[in-house]
C-alpha cells in the first residue's frame, strides 16, 4: 500500500513551511515528514491562527503515537492519528482537513477528506456574519452547509421593530 499523500520524507522545516505557504495559510493545512536520523518520529506540520506550527511525533512506552508527548486515541500508525485529528478532537487545537500532499502522489493513496468551508466572503476574506431579513430554517441551511463545526454560529437581524439581534449556535453531538 502506497504511504499517505501527505507524508513526505526527507525534506527540511524551511522547505515544510515553503510548501505550507504556497498551498495557503488557512487554519488547518498540514502536512507530515519523516524525521531524519530518528526511525518511527515524525513532525507535523499544521497552520494554526494563520502560521505554520511544528509538532513531534513520536511513540510512547506503549507503543503508541503521540503529538509532543500526549495521546489522541492510542494509535499505532500515522495515518490513522491523522485521520483521528481530521476532525474537532478534545485536547487539539485544529482539525486537519486540509493536507499538503507530495508532489506526484499517487491520487489513490489516503487522503484526508477536506472540509467545506463558508461560501459568503466579504472583502477581506472574514465570513458574512450578519444577515437580515432571514428565516429560522435557512439560517439553520447556511449553517449546516459552511459544516458543523463545534462553536459556528450564524446571526440574523431579529427585525425592525425590536433592534434586538438573536444567535443560532448549532453545535456539534
Amino acid at each position: 500500500m502506497a504511504p499517505p499523500a501527505w507524508l513526505h520524507n526527507k525534506i527540511s522545516r524551511e522547505d515544510t513551511e515553503e510548501l505550507v505557504k504556497a498551498a495557503g495559510l488557512d487554519n488547518g493545512r498540514f502536512l507530515v515528514r519523516t524525521r531524519e536520523g530518528k526511525p518511527g518520529e515524525y513532525v507535523l506540520c499544521v497552520v494554526f491562527k494563520g502560521k505554520p506550527t511544528h509538532h513531534l511525533i513520536g511513540k510512547n512506552p506503549d507503543g503508541n503515537l503521540t503529538v509532543n508527548k500526549k495521546t489522541f486515541g492510542g494509535h499505532k500508525k500515522i495515518a490513522d492519528l491523522i485521520s483521528e485529528l481530521s476532525s474537532k478532537t478534545a485536547g487539539w487545537p485544529v482539525a486537519l482537513d486540509k493536507p499538503v500532499n507530495r508532489e506526484g502522489a499517487d491520487s489513490a493513496a489516503p487522503k484526508v477528506a477536506a472540509k467545506k468551508t463558508p461560501a459568503k466572503k466579504t472583502a477581506a476574506g472574514k465570513g458574512v456574519y450578519v444577515h437580515k431579513g432571514i428565516s429560522r430554517e435557512k439560517a439553520e441551511e447556511l449553517v449546516t452547509k459552511a459544516g458543523l463545526d463545534d462553536g459556528r454560529f450564524f446571526v440574523a437581524d431579529a427585525g425592525r421593530q425590536t433592534r434586538r439581534v438573536r444567535a443560532l449556535r448549532l453545535l456539534q453531538g
